[in-house]
């Protein structure tokens, strides 16, 4: 039901730990912030609870602090200065406590529980991050945070040069290009055959488009095959989905359409 109930059974691993302190997310946040930076401001301003807040994001919490930084107050749905974005550092034998303690009556919720509630007994601080911060939580979240990793500013903040991010190398084939190819404003994978026009959209490896096909605001993930001819805007097509020849399909900015995996269409 929330982060201190699912924490009770990780709490053999926090007594076992060596660590001074416990950096914990929500596993769908898209953020570029630098934890080492925020690591040395809780350590400077003696935290025990380091909350990193953003001026705008995803979140329904909101939170005011000082002029020290610490926190003043924590709302859901409310007024404050800025939105806490499900991340914070927090000392490890004050989180075991608090873990504990909800537990024993049967509270759940760190920002019921922790921020609202206790907000002015804890020792919380307010991290404020200026970097780009969504969380990819709905369908609609993933296409709209898709869309923004086209401009430069966005993927330069989440993945700077001098903090590079690792993967699985799965490296295929340069991407080809035929003749009648015309592609704008677009992140092409490895692997792509592309013979018609894509804009403003994302292909994942591996994507073949078809001669005379259209693409436009569409996420198209790995191996997605698009007919000859055929036209998609703003679609999001799952992995191996085939769209065969002269297809059309049309989605708008806020509904865009979604094909589900291995689909025909």
């Amino acid at each position: 039901r929330g982060t201190l109930e699912s924490m009770t059974s990780l709490l053999g691993y926090l007594q076992s730990s060596s660590a001074d302190y416990i950096a914990v997310s929500d596993c769908d946040v898209i953020c570029g912030v630098d934890l080492s930076d925020v690591l040395e401001y809780h350590i400077a301003h003696k935290a025990g609870i380091t909350l990193i807040c953003t001026e705008h994001g995803h979140s329904s919490v909101m939170v005011s602090a000082g002029e020290d930084g610490r926190l003043l107050e924590a709302t859901r749905g409310g007024e404050g200065d800025l939105m806490f974005n499900n991340m914070y550092i927090v000392n490890r034998e004050l989180l075991i406590q608090l873990v504990t303690e909800a537990a024993s009556l049967n509270q759940y919720s760190f920002v019921d529980t922790c921020l609202i509630q206790k907000g002015r007994e804890l020792p919380i601080y307010c991290y404020r991050y200026d970097g780009f911060c969504r969380a990819a939580n709905s369908m609609q979240a993933y296409f709209e945070i898709s869309m923004r990793l086209l401009d430069p500013a966005v993927r330069s903040t989440l993945f700077p040069m001098d903090r590079p991010v690792y993967t699985r190398v799965q490296d295929e084939v340069p991407v080809k290009y035929g003749l009648s190819a015309a592609v704008s404003n677009s992140l092409v994978a490895d692997g792509c055959i592309i013979e018609g026009e894509v804009e403003n959209s994302v292909l994942f490896r591996g994507v073949k488009i078809g001669k005379g096909a259209k693409v436009r605001n569409c996420v198209i993930m790995q191996d997605t095959v698009i007919g000859a001819n055929s036209r998609l805007d703003y679609v999001v097509a799952d992995k191996n989905v085939e769209i065969e020849e002269n297809r059309t399909l049309m989605g708008y900015q806020t509904y865009p359409v979604y094909i589900a995996k291995e689909s025909k269409v």
